[in-house]
């Protein structure tokens, strides 16, 4: 029970992290004092706090229900295990949820398409992930998103007409996205 109360905390509470970061909160001012929490300072704290609860529920439990220390070790062994189990597939993994955009989907010859993008990690914008787009030529185009998880690319359509597509991918902490977007250049 307590290992799910945490996880339900811990998935309430990790979008509400993109508040503090922001410093206010509807409109009233919160003064920062000392360094920002991170989403993985609130991780290790829910991990170290159920191992804590894990090791203490698990020695009482084989305690009181065999009255043996041994027993007691041996719960603390299975709780141990099971929290590190459900903490592996519940907290651990983050899920980059990406929304792209292009504009206008159809162009001229020539024309400008704006490439519009949003990162997002646990509710939380993913600044610093490397996006590359690859386009009809061949180059890879470099860019980064800002501090609110978004980027932007302006791509300039070919000289000759029919449909072209953009492959975008997306790297953020050693996950990888890939997206396939189609323009269609008319004369």
């Amino acid at each position: 029970v307590f290992v799910g109360v945490i996880i339900a905390l811990y998935k309430i509470l990790s979008p509400i992290l993109y508040v503090q970061q922001l410093g206010s909160f509807s409109g009233i001012g919160i003064q920062e004092g000392g360094a920002k929490l991170t989403l993985e300072y609130f991780r290790n704290l829910f991990f170290l706090m159920t191992m804590v609860e894990a090791i203490c529920a698990g020695f009482i439990a084989g305690v009181i229900a065999e009255e043996k220390m041994v027993a007691g070790i041996k719960h603390v062994l299975v709780m141990v295990s099971v929290t590190i189990f459900v903490f592996f597939i519940f907290v651990f993994p983050s899920d980059l949820s990406v929304e792209i955009s292009i504009f206008p989907s159809e162009t001229t010859i020539e024309g400008k398409v704006t490439i519009n993008g949003k990162i997002f990690a646990e509710g939380a914008p993913v600044s610093g992930a490397s996006i590359s787009i690859l386009d009809h030529t061949g180059i890879p185009k470099q860019s980064f998103s800002d501090n609110s998880g978004e980027f932007r690319y302006f791509w300039t359509a070919p000289d000759s007409p029919g449909e072209y597509n953009l492959q975008i991918s997306i790297e953020h902490e050693k996950e990888i996205k890939n997206f396939v977007r189609t323009v269609r250049v008319n004369n």
